[in-house]
């Protein structure tokens, strides 16, 4: 999982809610999710296709969290997302 890449599907759609939450709806289920500001700043890193290493790099620049804080949540949060079907391997 260290190195792969990880990439939102096309037809799960955000929005933003304020607040520091975002929605996604994923269009072929009807179902929604809510992100908190965390995993708002992977989820724009998915949207273009993204490994580990990046998103880490992206959350310890926006938070201030370890490498290691933000490579177990990063690891989470898309074991998550895979499971849901929003992303995939690419």
């Amino acid at each position: 999982m260290a190195d792969e890449s990880y990439k939102a599907r096309e037809d799960v759609v955000m929005a933003d809610l304020g607040g520091g939450e975002t929605a996604l709806l994923d269009q072929s289920t009807m179902r929604y999710f809510t992100l908190n500001e965390t995993g708002r700043v992977i989820w724009d890193h998915l949207k273009e296709g993204a490994s580990i290493p990046k998103i880490v790099e992206a959350l310890v620049e926006a938070f201030e969290v370890t490498p290691e804080e933000a490579g177990q949540s990063a690891r989470e949060f898309l074991e998550d997302l895979l499971s849901e079907g929003l992303i995939h391997r690419s």
